[in-house]
């Protein structure tokens, strides 16, 4: 049986849409879950209910025109004093979007499975420097690696690295093994060709 031309680019069309629809979610479930932490603290620090520290928070964005979920990360970040607070100094100085290293703690923390945690570090994190796919393993008992989720790996390619057997001499296996992260020198980059 074929498929009519006309019913695979529907269906393409269909599923690129449904896949923005859920990106679009899960951003908006980020940056909720970051102005929320945002104010918290806010209720912590003014003694206030949380909507008074809500409220005053969106009037603190209004006033200084940076969008909400800024300003809530960098109140995030000041409290917190942690990596992420360095890595967002670091975001802002390089003109990238200050709250995007909170966002992805928020969509991390936020992930229902394995996939969406992936799909959370790509998109968040990962893609930034031109990564174009993210894995994550979950080492077993046997020192074997089981592949836990994933994002922008097609299905083969997630066939093929569902178990990393200990002796296989592999990046992932290596990583484990020195406890240490191992990073493509000057990364895959955007466009070009990922190793294989």
């Amino acid at each position: 049986m074929t498929v009519p031309p006309d019913d695979v680019m529907r269906l393409t069309a269909l599923v690129a849409e449904q896949r923005r629809r859920l990106d679009e979610t899960r951003d908006r479930a980020a940056a909720r879950a970051l102005t929320d932490i945002a104010t918290g603290i806010l209720v912590d620090r003014l003694a206030c209910s949380p909507a008074e520290a809500l409220g005053h928070l969106a009037r603190l964005a209004a006033g200084t025109g940076m969008p909400l979920v800024d300003l809530a990360a960098d109140l995030v970040g000041l409290a917190a004093d942690d990596p992420l607070a360095e890595a967002a100094r670091r975001a802002a100085d390089e003109g990238m979007p200050p709250a995007r290293p909170r966002l992805a703690e928020a969509a991390i923390l936020h992930a229902e499975d394995g996939d969406a945690m992936a799909a959370a570090l790509l998109g968040e994190t990962f893609s930034l420097s031109g990564a174009v796919a993210a894995a994550l393993w979950a080492l077993r008992p046997d020192g074997a690696l089981e592949l836990a989720g994933a994002a922008g790996l097609d299905p083969l390619e997630r066939a093929h690295w569902r178990r990393v057997p200990p002796q296989l001499d592999s990046l992932q296996q290596r990583a484990v093994r020195d406890r240490a992260p191992i990073w493509w020198p000057g990364g895959a980059g955007r466009g070009r060709a990922r190793p294989r």
